[in-house]
Protein backbone atom coordinates (compact mmCIF):
# COMPACT_ATOMS: atom_id res chain seq x y z
CA UNK A 1 0.00 0.00 0.00
CA UNK A 2 2.77 2.49 0.85
CA UNK A 3 4.43 1.83 -2.51
CA UNK A 4 1.18 2.45 -4.40
CA UNK A 5 0.48 5.61 -2.43
CA UNK A 6 3.98 7.03 -2.99
CA UNK A 7 3.78 6.28 -6.72
CA UNK A 8 0.41 8.00 -6.93
CA UNK A 9 1.60 11.09 -5.05
CA UNK A 10 4.72 11.28 -7.21
CA UNK A 11 2.56 11.05 -10.34
CA UNK A 12 0.25 13.77 -8.97
CA UNK A 13 3.15 16.10 -8.15
CA UNK A 14 4.77 15.62 -11.55
CA UNK A 15 1.53 15.96 -13.46
CA UNK A 16 0.24 19.09 -11.75
CA UNK A 17 3.61 20.79 -11.67
CA UNK A 18 4.35 20.38 -15.37
CA UNK A 19 0.81 20.50 -16.84
CA UNK A 20 1.90 17.61 -19.07
CA UNK A 21 -0.13 14.43 -19.25
CA UNK A 22 1.70 11.44 -20.75
CA UNK A 23 3.43 13.54 -23.37
CA UNK A 24 0.46 15.77 -24.18
CA UNK A 25 0.73 19.46 -23.41
CA UNK A 26 -2.88 20.07 -22.39
CA UNK A 27 -2.33 23.79 -21.97
CA UNK A 28 -2.55 23.96 -25.78
CA UNK A 29 -6.05 24.29 -27.23
CA UNK A 30 -5.21 22.87 -30.68
CA UNK A 31 -6.48 19.36 -29.86
CA UNK A 32 -9.90 20.67 -28.89
CA UNK A 33 -10.14 23.05 -31.84
CA UNK A 34 -9.23 20.25 -34.24
CA UNK A 35 -12.31 18.39 -33.03
CA UNK A 36 -14.65 21.31 -33.43
CA UNK A 37 -14.74 22.43 -29.80
CA UNK A 38 -15.04 26.17 -29.26
CA UNK A 39 -12.44 27.48 -26.82
CA UNK A 40 -12.88 31.07 -25.68
CA UNK A 41 -9.71 33.13 -25.44
CA UNK A 42 -9.12 34.86 -22.10
CA UNK A 43 -7.08 38.07 -22.29
CA UNK A 44 -3.88 37.95 -20.28
CA UNK A 45 -4.94 41.08 -18.40
CA UNK A 46 -8.06 39.29 -17.19
CA UNK A 47 -6.18 36.14 -16.27
CA UNK A 48 -4.11 38.09 -13.82
CA UNK A 49 -7.11 39.04 -11.69
CA UNK A 50 -8.96 35.70 -11.76
CA UNK A 51 -8.14 34.12 -8.42
CA UNK A 52 -9.83 31.42 -6.36
CA UNK A 53 -11.12 33.92 -3.81
CA UNK A 54 -12.74 36.24 -6.35
CA UNK A 55 -15.50 33.89 -7.49
CA UNK A 56 -17.49 31.89 -4.99
CA UNK A 57 -17.98 28.17 -5.50
CA UNK A 58 -21.52 28.51 -6.80
CA UNK A 59 -20.42 31.01 -9.43
CA UNK A 60 -17.54 28.77 -10.50
CA UNK A 61 -19.94 25.91 -11.16
CA UNK A 62 -22.07 28.19 -13.30
CA UNK A 63 -19.03 29.24 -15.33
CA UNK A 64 -18.35 25.75 -16.70
CA UNK A 65 -19.03 25.83 -20.43
CA UNK A 66 -17.69 22.51 -21.57
CA UNK A 67 -16.31 19.29 -20.11
CA UNK A 68 -14.37 17.14 -22.57
CA UNK A 69 -13.61 13.53 -21.66
CA UNK A 70 -10.79 11.35 -22.97
CA UNK A 71 -10.69 7.57 -22.46
CA UNK A 72 -7.43 5.71 -22.01
CA UNK A 73 -6.57 2.49 -23.83
CA UNK A 74 -2.99 2.47 -22.51
CA UNK A 75 -1.15 4.87 -20.18
CA UNK A 76 0.35 6.51 -23.28
CA UNK A 77 -2.69 6.54 -25.55
CA UNK A 78 -6.00 8.33 -25.08
CA UNK A 79 -8.90 9.05 -27.40
CA UNK A 80 -11.78 11.48 -27.37
CA UNK A 81 -14.74 9.91 -25.60
CA UNK A 82 -17.42 12.32 -24.45
CA UNK A 83 -18.32 15.98 -24.07
CA UNK A 84 -20.85 17.96 -22.00
CA UNK A 85 -21.85 21.49 -23.05
CA UNK A 86 -23.85 23.87 -20.84
CA UNK A 87 -26.18 26.70 -21.90
CA UNK A 88 -27.26 29.44 -19.49
CA UNK A 89 -30.00 31.99 -18.91
CA UNK A 90 -29.38 35.64 -18.09
CA UNK A 91 -28.98 34.78 -14.38
CA UNK A 92 -26.15 32.34 -15.16
CA UNK A 93 -28.31 29.32 -14.29
CA UNK A 94 -27.76 26.22 -16.41
CA UNK A 95 -30.83 25.70 -18.57
CA UNK A 96 -29.49 23.00 -20.88
CA UNK A 97 -26.73 20.40 -20.62
CA UNK A 98 -26.06 18.47 -23.83
CA UNK A 99 -23.89 15.38 -23.78
CA UNK A 100 -22.02 14.00 -26.79
CA UNK A 101 -20.04 10.87 -27.64
CA UNK A 102 -17.16 10.89 -30.09
CA UNK A 103 -17.56 8.42 -32.99
CA UNK A 104 -14.19 7.36 -34.38
CA UNK A 105 -15.67 5.92 -37.57
CA UNK A 106 -16.99 9.33 -38.65
CA UNK A 107 -14.42 11.42 -36.74
CA UNK A 108 -17.17 13.58 -35.31
CA UNK A 109 -19.37 14.16 -32.29
CA UNK A 110 -22.81 12.59 -31.95
CA UNK A 111 -25.60 13.49 -29.55
CA UNK A 112 -25.92 11.22 -26.52
CA UNK A 113 -28.30 12.78 -24.00
CA UNK A 114 -29.46 16.13 -22.71
CA UNK A 115 -31.04 17.67 -19.61
CA UNK A 116 -33.10 20.88 -19.77
CA UNK A 117 -34.00 22.91 -16.67
CA UNK A 118 -36.44 25.67 -15.70
CA UNK A 119 -36.46 27.93 -12.63
CA UNK A 120 -39.02 29.99 -10.75
CA UNK A 121 -38.71 33.68 -9.93
CA UNK A 122 -36.77 32.84 -6.75
CA UNK A 123 -34.15 30.87 -8.66
CA UNK A 124 -35.31 27.44 -7.48
CA UNK A 125 -35.20 24.66 -10.08
CA UNK A 126 -38.80 23.64 -10.82
CA UNK A 127 -38.37 21.39 -13.85
CA UNK A 128 -35.68 19.04 -15.16
CA UNK A 129 -36.27 16.91 -18.27
CA UNK A 130 -33.78 14.35 -19.57
CA UNK A 131 -33.78 12.93 -23.08
CA UNK A 132 -31.68 10.42 -25.01
CA UNK A 133 -30.65 10.66 -28.64
CA UNK A 134 -32.01 7.99 -30.98
CA UNK A 135 -29.54 7.30 -33.79
CA UNK A 136 -32.15 5.22 -35.60
CA UNK A 137 -34.81 7.96 -35.47
CA UNK A 138 -32.33 10.86 -35.51
CA UNK A 139 -34.46 12.47 -32.83
CA UNK A 140 -34.56 13.15 -29.12
CA UNK A 141 -36.55 10.65 -27.05
CA UNK A 142 -37.80 11.77 -23.64
CA UNK A 143 -36.40 9.84 -20.69
CA UNK A 144 -37.43 11.22 -17.29
CA UNK A 145 -38.88 14.38 -15.80
CA UNK A 146 -38.48 15.89 -12.33
CA UNK A 147 -41.03 18.51 -11.22
CA UNK A 148 -40.61 20.72 -8.13
CA UNK A 149 -42.45 23.52 -6.37
CA UNK A 150 -41.24 25.84 -3.59
CA UNK A 151 -42.68 28.45 -1.26
CA UNK A 152 -41.26 31.97 -0.93
CA UNK A 153 -38.84 30.79 1.79
CA UNK A 154 -37.25 28.14 -0.40
CA UNK A 155 -39.02 25.21 1.26
CA UNK A 156 -39.75 22.42 -1.23
CA UNK A 157 -43.51 21.83 -1.52
CA UNK A 158 -43.60 19.27 -4.32
CA UNK A 159 -41.31 16.65 -5.87
CA UNK A 160 -42.45 14.44 -8.75
CA UNK A 161 -40.61 11.93 -10.92
CA UNK A 162 -42.03 10.92 -14.31
CA UNK A 163 -40.85 8.58 -17.07
CA UNK A 164 -41.64 8.63 -20.77
CA UNK A 165 -43.68 5.83 -22.38
CA UNK A 166 -42.37 5.61 -25.94
CA UNK A 167 -45.16 3.32 -27.10
CA UNK A 168 -47.94 5.63 -25.91
CA UNK A 169 -45.91 8.84 -26.34
CA UNK A 170 -46.93 10.10 -22.92
CA UNK A 171 -45.55 10.59 -19.42
CA UNK A 172 -46.30 8.17 -16.60
CA UNK A 173 -45.54 8.85 -12.97
CA UNK A 174 -43.14 7.05 -10.66
CA UNK A 175 -43.46 8.88 -7.35
CA UNK A 176 -44.82 12.16 -5.97
CA UNK A 177 -44.10 13.90 -2.65
CA UNK A 178 -46.00 16.85 -1.13
CA UNK A 179 -44.61 18.70 1.90
CA UNK A 180 -45.86 21.23 4.47
CA UNK A 181 -43.88 23.35 6.96
CA UNK A 182 -44.45 25.41 10.08
CA UNK A 183 -43.37 29.01 10.54
CA UNK A 184 -39.86 27.96 11.57
CA UNK A 185 -39.27 25.94 8.41
CA UNK A 186 -39.69 22.54 10.12
CA UNK A 187 -41.30 19.93 7.88
CA UNK A 188 -44.62 19.01 9.48
CA UNK A 189 -46.18 16.86 6.75
CA UNK A 190 -44.99 14.55 3.99
CA UNK A 191 -47.29 12.64 1.65
CA UNK A 192 -46.01 10.14 -0.92
CA UNK A 193 -47.83 8.66 -3.89
CA UNK A 194 -46.73 6.03 -6.39
CA UNK A 195 -48.05 5.52 -9.90
CA UNK A 196 -50.68 2.91 -10.72
CA UNK A 197 -50.37 1.64 -14.30
CA UNK A 198 -53.83 0.11 -13.99
CA UNK A 199 -55.46 3.38 -12.95
CA UNK A 200 -53.05 5.64 -14.84
CA UNK A 201 -53.06 7.83 -11.76
CA UNK A 202 -51.37 8.45 -8.42
CA UNK A 203 -52.20 6.16 -5.49
CA UNK A 204 -51.36 6.67 -1.84
CA UNK A 205 -48.13 5.20 -0.46
CA UNK A 206 -47.51 6.80 2.95
CA UNK A 207 -47.76 10.03 4.90
CA UNK A 208 -45.78 11.43 7.84
CA UNK A 209 -46.88 14.05 10.37
CA UNK A 210 -44.51 15.82 12.77
CA UNK A 211 -45.13 18.32 15.58
CA UNK A 212 -42.43 20.59 17.06
CA UNK A 213 -41.90 22.83 20.04
CA UNK A 214 -39.09 25.32 20.61
CA UNK A 215 -36.61 22.47 21.25
CA UNK A 216 -37.40 20.10 18.41
CA UNK A 217 -39.75 17.34 17.30
CA UNK A 218 -42.28 16.27 19.93
CA UNK A 219 -44.60 13.97 17.97
CA UNK A 220 -44.11 11.75 14.92
CA UNK A 221 -46.60 9.58 13.01
CA UNK A 222 -45.92 7.39 9.96
CA UNK A 223 -48.86 5.83 8.11
CA UNK A 224 -49.07 3.48 5.11
CA UNK A 225 -51.88 2.94 2.63
CA UNK A 226 -53.43 -0.52 2.13
CA UNK A 227 -54.20 -0.51 -1.57
CA UNK A 228 -56.36 -3.64 -1.49
CA UNK A 229 -58.59 -2.52 1.38
CA UNK A 230 -58.28 1.25 0.78
CA UNK A 231 -57.46 2.34 4.30
CA UNK A 232 -54.56 3.84 6.25
CA UNK A 233 -52.70 1.76 8.83
CA UNK A 234 -50.04 2.90 11.26
CA UNK A 235 -46.37 2.07 10.93
CA UNK A 236 -44.71 4.02 13.74
CA UNK A 237 -45.66 6.71 16.23
CA UNK A 238 -43.42 8.37 18.80
CA UNK A 239 -43.47 11.13 21.39
CA UNK A 240 -40.40 13.00 22.59
CA UNK A 241 -40.26 15.03 25.79
CA UNK A 242 -37.76 17.75 26.81
CA UNK A 243 -36.67 19.24 30.09
CA UNK A 244 -36.53 22.97 30.83
CA UNK A 245 -33.16 23.39 29.07
CA UNK A 246 -34.12 21.52 25.91
CA UNK A 247 -32.66 18.06 26.55
CA UNK A 248 -34.82 15.19 25.28
CA UNK A 249 -35.13 13.15 28.46
CA UNK A 250 -37.95 10.78 27.43
CA UNK A 251 -38.77 9.05 24.15
CA UNK A 252 -41.73 6.66 23.71
CA UNK A 253 -42.57 4.67 20.59
CA UNK A 254 -45.80 2.94 19.59
CA UNK A 255 -46.57 0.07 17.21
CA UNK A 256 -49.74 -0.57 15.20
CA UNK A 257 -51.59 -3.59 16.60
CA UNK A 258 -55.22 -4.58 15.95
CA UNK A 259 -55.97 -1.25 14.23
CA UNK A 260 -54.72 0.84 17.10
CA UNK A 261 -51.52 2.29 18.50
CA UNK A 262 -49.91 0.17 21.20
CA UNK A 263 -47.15 1.39 23.49
CA UNK A 264 -43.93 -0.40 22.57
CA UNK A 265 -40.57 1.08 23.68
CA UNK A 266 -39.54 3.74 26.19
CA UNK A 267 -36.15 5.43 26.49
CA UNK A 268 -35.18 7.49 29.54
CA UNK A 269 -32.08 9.68 29.18
CA UNK A 270 -29.87 11.28 31.81
CA UNK A 271 -27.30 14.06 31.26
CA UNK A 272 -24.35 15.47 33.17
CA UNK A 273 -23.91 19.14 34.09
CA UNK A 274 -22.24 20.01 30.78
CA UNK A 275 -25.05 18.46 28.74
CA UNK A 276 -23.48 15.13 27.76
CA UNK A 277 -25.87 12.18 27.75
CA UNK A 278 -24.58 9.79 30.41
CA UNK A 279 -27.16 7.00 30.40
CA UNK A 280 -30.15 5.71 28.47
CA UNK A 281 -32.54 3.14 29.93
CA UNK A 282 -34.65 1.19 27.43
CA UNK A 283 -37.93 -0.51 28.41
CA UNK A 284 -40.50 -2.65 26.60
CA UNK A 285 -44.22 -2.48 27.37
CA UNK A 286 -45.73 -5.76 28.60
CA UNK A 287 -49.36 -6.00 27.53
CA UNK A 288 -49.99 -8.86 29.96
CA UNK A 289 -48.79 -7.14 33.12
CA UNK A 290 -49.40 -3.60 31.80
CA UNK A 291 -45.97 -2.61 33.05
CA UNK A 292 -42.61 -1.56 31.65
CA UNK A 293 -39.97 -4.29 31.50
CA UNK A 294 -36.24 -3.61 31.74
CA UNK A 295 -34.51 -4.24 28.40
CA UNK A 296 -31.21 -2.39 28.03
CA UNK A 297 -28.92 0.16 29.66
CA UNK A 298 -26.55 2.29 27.61
CA UNK A 299 -23.86 4.26 29.45
CA UNK A 300 -21.30 6.76 28.14
CA UNK A 301 -17.88 8.11 29.00
CA UNK A 302 -16.49 11.19 27.26
CA UNK A 303 -13.22 12.51 25.95
CA UNK A 304 -12.20 16.12 26.67
CA UNK A 305 -13.33 17.02 23.16
CA UNK A 306 -16.94 16.22 24.11
CA UNK A 307 -17.10 13.10 21.93
CA UNK A 308 -17.77 9.83 23.68
CA UNK A 309 -14.76 7.61 24.37
CA UNK A 310 -16.90 4.67 25.52
CA UNK A 311 -20.47 3.62 24.81
CA UNK A 312 -21.49 0.45 26.62
CA UNK A 313 -24.67 -1.60 26.16
CA UNK A 314 -25.87 -3.95 28.88
CA UNK A 315 -28.96 -6.16 28.40
CA UNK A 316 -31.31 -7.08 31.21
CA UNK A 317 -31.12 -10.64 32.51
CA UNK A 318 -34.26 -11.97 34.23
CA UNK A 319 -32.19 -14.83 35.56
CA UNK A 320 -29.60 -12.63 37.24
CA UNK A 321 -31.96 -9.73 37.79
CA UNK A 322 -29.30 -7.34 36.58
CA UNK A 323 -27.85 -5.73 33.45
CA UNK A 324 -25.20 -7.86 31.68
CA UNK A 325 -22.60 -6.33 29.33
CA UNK A 326 -23.35 -7.07 25.65
CA UNK A 327 -21.88 -4.51 23.22
CA UNK A 328 -19.15 -1.89 23.39
CA UNK A 329 -18.04 1.03 21.19
CA UNK A 330 -14.69 2.70 21.90
CA UNK A 331 -13.18 5.86 20.37
CA UNK A 332 -9.45 6.58 20.66
CA UNK A 333 -8.01 10.05 20.03
CA UNK A 334 -4.70 11.60 19.06
CA UNK A 335 -3.10 14.63 20.71
CA UNK A 336 -5.23 16.96 18.54
CA UNK A 337 -8.47 15.36 19.81
CA UNK A 338 -9.09 13.69 16.46
CA UNK A 339 -10.57 10.16 16.41
CA UNK A 340 -7.98 7.64 15.23
CA UNK A 341 -9.75 4.38 16.20
CA UNK A 342 -13.46 3.55 16.42
CA UNK A 343 -13.92 -0.06 17.52
CA UNK A 344 -16.97 -2.22 18.16
CA UNK A 345 -16.85 -5.37 20.34
CA UNK A 346 -19.27 -8.03 21.56
CA UNK A 347 -19.20 -9.76 24.93
CA UNK A 348 -18.32 -13.46 24.68
CA UNK A 349 -19.74 -15.50 27.58
CA UNK A 350 -17.55 -18.49 26.80
CA UNK A 351 -14.36 -16.43 26.87
CA UNK A 352 -15.69 -14.15 29.61
CA UNK A 353 -14.14 -11.29 27.68
CA UNK A 354 -14.79 -8.80 24.92
CA UNK A 355 -14.47 -10.16 21.37
CA UNK A 356 -13.64 -7.62 18.59
CA UNK A 357 -16.11 -7.31 15.71
CA UNK A 358 -14.95 -4.37 13.56
CA UNK A 359 -12.94 -1.18 13.78
CA UNK A 360 -12.43 2.02 11.76
CA UNK A 361 -8.95 3.54 11.56
CA UNK A 362 -8.27 7.20 10.69
CA UNK A 363 -5.16 9.18 9.76
CA UNK A 364 -4.71 12.95 9.39
CA UNK A 365 -2.22 15.39 7.95
CA UNK A 366 -0.63 18.27 9.86
CA UNK A 367 -3.75 20.38 9.26
CA UNK A 368 -6.04 17.66 10.66
CA UNK A 369 -7.45 16.88 7.23
CA UNK A 370 -8.47 13.24 7.09
CA UNK A 371 -6.09 11.46 4.70
CA UNK A 372 -7.18 7.88 5.38
CA UNK A 373 -10.18 6.04 6.77
CA UNK A 374 -10.65 2.30 6.64
CA UNK A 375 -12.81 -0.42 8.12
CA UNK A 376 -11.37 -3.73 9.34
CA UNK A 377 -13.22 -6.90 10.36
CA UNK A 378 -12.14 -9.42 13.00
CA UNK A 379 -11.56 -13.05 12.01
CA UNK A 380 -12.29 -14.84 15.27
CA UNK A 381 -11.26 -18.26 13.93
CA UNK A 382 -7.76 -17.09 12.97
CA UNK A 383 -7.45 -14.27 15.49
CA UNK A 384 -6.53 -11.62 12.88
CA UNK A 385 -7.91 -8.41 11.39
CA UNK A 386 -8.70 -8.30 7.66
CA UNK A 387 -9.73 -5.34 5.54
CA UNK A 388 -13.19 -4.29 4.42
CA UNK A 389 -12.88 -0.90 2.68
CA UNK A 390 -10.54 2.09 2.73
CA UNK A 391 -10.43 5.67 1.39
CA UNK A 392 -7.32 7.82 0.91
CA UNK A 393 -7.46 11.60 0.40
CA UNK A 394 -5.10 14.42 -0.55
CA UNK A 395 -5.68 18.18 -0.14
CA UNK A 396 -4.43 21.48 -1.49
CA UNK A 397 -3.13 24.32 0.67
CA UNK A 398 -6.69 25.62 1.16
CA UNK A 399 -7.97 22.30 2.48
CA UNK A 400 -9.88 21.41 -0.68
CA UNK A 401 -9.95 17.71 -1.54
CA UNK A 402 -7.90 17.14 -4.69
CA UNK A 403 -7.83 13.35 -4.76
CA UNK A 404 -9.64 10.33 -3.40
CA UNK A 405 -8.83 6.65 -3.84
CA UNK A 406 -11.29 3.96 -2.71
CA UNK A 407 -10.23 0.37 -1.99
CA UNK A 408 -11.98 -2.88 -1.12
CA UNK A 409 -10.28 -5.85 0.49
CA UNK A 410 -9.39 -8.73 -1.82
CA UNK A 411 -9.79 -11.99 0.05
CA UNK A 412 -8.05 -13.85 -2.77
CA UNK A 413 -4.85 -11.80 -2.60
CA UNK A 414 -5.30 -10.71 1.03
CA UNK A 415 -4.53 -7.13 0.02
CA UNK A 416 -6.29 -3.87 -0.76
CA UNK A 417 -7.75 -3.77 -4.27
CA UNK A 418 -8.67 -0.44 -5.83
CA UNK A 419 -12.25 0.40 -6.74
CA UNK A 420 -12.42 4.00 -7.96
CA UNK A 421 -10.53 7.24 -7.61
CA UNK A 422 -10.01 10.72 -8.95
CA UNK A 423 -7.39 13.44 -9.07
CA UNK A 424 -8.25 17.13 -9.52
CA UNK A 425 -5.74 19.62 -10.86
CA UNK A 426 -6.15 23.38 -10.78
CA UNK A 427 -4.62 26.09 -12.93
CA UNK A 428 -2.72 29.05 -11.52
CA UNK A 429 -5.97 31.01 -11.07
CA UNK A 430 -7.64 28.32 -8.94
CA UNK A 431 -9.91 26.86 -11.62
CA UNK A 432 -10.25 23.10 -12.06
CA UNK A 433 -8.79 22.38 -15.49
CA UNK A 434 -8.71 18.60 -15.48
CA UNK A 435 -10.02 15.69 -13.42
CA UNK A 436 -8.40 12.30 -13.85
CA UNK A 437 -10.71 9.38 -13.07
CA UNK A 438 -8.90 6.21 -12.01
CA UNK A 439 -9.89 2.57 -12.35
CA UNK A 440 -8.14 -0.53 -11.02
CA UNK A 441 -6.05 -2.70 -13.32
CA UNK A 442 -6.42 -6.32 -12.20
CA UNK A 443 -3.50 -7.44 -14.36
CA UNK A 444 -0.81 -5.23 -12.85
CA UNK A 445 -2.75 -4.78 -9.58
CA UNK A 446 -2.39 -1.01 -9.64
CA UNK A 447 -4.27 2.15 -10.60
CA UNK A 448 -4.64 3.27 -14.19
CA UNK A 449 -6.37 6.27 -15.70
CA UNK A 450 -9.79 5.43 -17.08
CA UNK A 451 -10.86 8.87 -18.29
CA UNK A 452 -9.74 12.49 -18.01
CA UNK A 453 -12.18 15.40 -18.00
CA UNK A 454 -11.08 18.83 -19.25
CA UNK A 455 -13.00 21.85 -17.93
CA UNK A 456 -13.53 25.00 -20.00
CA UNK A 457 -15.05 28.17 -18.53
CA UNK A 458 -17.02 31.11 -19.82
CA UNK A 459 -16.55 34.70 -18.69
CA UNK A 460 -19.40 37.17 -18.75
CA UNK A 461 -18.82 40.73 -19.93
CA UNK A 462 -17.62 43.02 -17.19
CA UNK A 463 -17.56 40.24 -14.60
CA UNK A 464 -14.21 41.47 -13.35
CA UNK A 465 -15.53 44.99 -12.81
CA UNK A 466 -17.71 43.46 -10.12
CA UNK A 467 -14.75 42.64 -7.94
CA UNK A 468 -13.24 46.10 -8.24
CA UNK A 469 -16.26 47.49 -6.40
CA UNK A 470 -16.33 47.23 -2.65
CA UNK A 471 -19.33 45.79 -0.82
CA UNK A 472 -19.76 45.70 2.93
CA UNK A 473 -22.59 44.12 4.96
CA UNK A 474 -23.12 45.17 8.56
CA UNK A 475 -23.77 43.99 11.17
CA UNK A 476 -22.60 40.48 10.27
CA UNK A 477 -23.62 38.30 12.11
CA UNK A 478 -27.05 39.88 12.62
CA UNK A 479 -30.25 38.98 14.43
CA UNK A 480 -32.96 41.00 12.68
CA UNK A 481 -31.62 43.19 9.85
CA UNK A 482 -28.48 44.20 7.98
CA UNK A 483 -27.37 47.17 5.90
CA UNK A 484 -25.64 47.02 2.53
CA UNK A 485 -22.86 49.47 1.72
CA UNK A 486 -22.24 49.20 -2.03
CA UNK A 487 -19.83 51.69 -3.62
CA UNK A 488 -21.72 52.22 -6.85
CA UNK A 489 -24.14 54.84 -8.00
CA UNK A 490 -26.46 52.18 -9.39
CA UNK A 491 -29.49 50.60 -7.76
CA UNK A 492 -29.23 46.84 -7.64
CA UNK A 493 -31.19 43.66 -6.94
CA UNK A 494 -30.44 41.23 -4.13
CA UNK A 495 -31.11 37.54 -3.54
CA UNK A 496 -30.50 35.69 -0.28
CA UNK A 497 -29.72 31.98 -0.62
CA UNK A 498 -29.48 29.12 1.83
CA UNK A 499 -26.30 27.04 1.56
CA UNK A 500 -28.34 24.43 -0.32
CA UNK A 501 -29.08 27.01 -3.03
CA UNK A 502 -32.71 27.90 -2.22
CA UNK A 503 -33.68 31.58 -2.43
CA UNK A 504 -35.36 32.81 0.76
CA UNK A 505 -35.46 36.55 0.00
CA UNK A 506 -35.44 38.63 -3.16
CA UNK A 507 -35.64 42.42 -3.59
CA UNK A 508 -35.33 44.76 -6.58
CA UNK A 509 -34.06 48.34 -6.89
CA UNK A 510 -32.09 48.36 -3.65
CA UNK A 511 -29.81 51.31 -2.93
CA UNK A 512 -26.62 51.48 -0.91
CA UNK A 513 -27.48 52.13 2.75
CA UNK A 514 -30.80 50.27 2.63
CA UNK A 515 -31.59 47.96 5.55
CA UNK A 516 -32.89 44.46 4.89
CA UNK A 517 -35.26 42.78 7.37
CA UNK A 518 -34.36 39.13 8.05
CA UNK A 519 -36.05 38.76 11.44
CA UNK A 520 -38.43 36.08 10.14
CA UNK A 521 -35.71 33.87 8.69
CA UNK A 522 -34.37 30.75 10.37
CA UNK A 523 -30.97 31.32 12.04
CA UNK A 524 -28.07 29.97 10.02
CA UNK A 525 -25.58 30.66 7.23
CA UNK A 526 -26.73 32.38 4.03
CA UNK A 527 -25.25 33.74 0.80
CA UNK A 528 -26.23 37.26 -0.28
CA UNK A 529 -25.96 37.88 -4.01
CA UNK A 530 -25.93 41.45 -5.37
CA UNK A 531 -26.98 41.77 -9.00
CA UNK A 532 -25.99 45.00 -10.76
CA UNK A 533 -26.89 44.57 -14.41
CA UNK A 534 -24.54 41.94 -15.82
CA UNK A 535 -22.41 42.10 -12.69
CA UNK A 536 -23.04 39.92 -9.66
CA UNK A 537 -21.10 39.23 -6.50
CA UNK A 538 -21.74 37.16 -3.41
CA UNK A 539 -20.96 37.49 0.26
CA UNK A 540 -21.73 35.17 3.17
CA UNK A 541 -23.85 36.37 6.08
CA UNK A 542 -24.79 34.76 9.39
CA UNK A 543 -28.26 35.22 10.95
CA UNK A 544 -28.42 34.51 14.68
CA UNK A 545 -31.43 33.70 16.82
CA UNK A 546 -32.76 36.23 19.31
Amino acid sequence: MKTLKLCFLFMFTTFCATNVLFGQDITQEDVLRNHGIFVKEIPESNKEIITNNLLDFQDLEQLVDTIVTYSYTTPDDSTLSGMSVNEFNELRQIILTTNYVYIDSISDWQFSSKVSMEYNSYGNKILSISANWSVEDTAWINGSKLVYDFDEFGNRLLRELWFWNTELSEWFGYYKFVYEYNGNGDKTYEHKWTWSTQLSDWVNKHYIEDVYNEYGETHHEHWYWDQDSSYWYGNLMSNRYYNAIGQDTLYITYSWVDNDWLTHWKYEKNYNVVGNMMQTLMYEWDTDTLAWLNMRKTSFEYHSSGIYSLMLNADWSDEQQDYIDSRKWVNEFNDDDMIIVWEYSLWDDDLADWQPSWKHLYEYDENNNEIMNGKWLWDADNGIWYGNFMNEYAYDLNGNTISRLTYWWSSDSTAWEGSSGYLKCFDNEGFIWVILNYVWDEVVFDWKIGTKDFYKYRLLDDIFENYQKSTFIYPNPTTDKFTISYLSGNSFDIELFTLSGSIVLSKENVASGNSIDVSKLIPGYYILKIIDGNISKSQSIVILGE
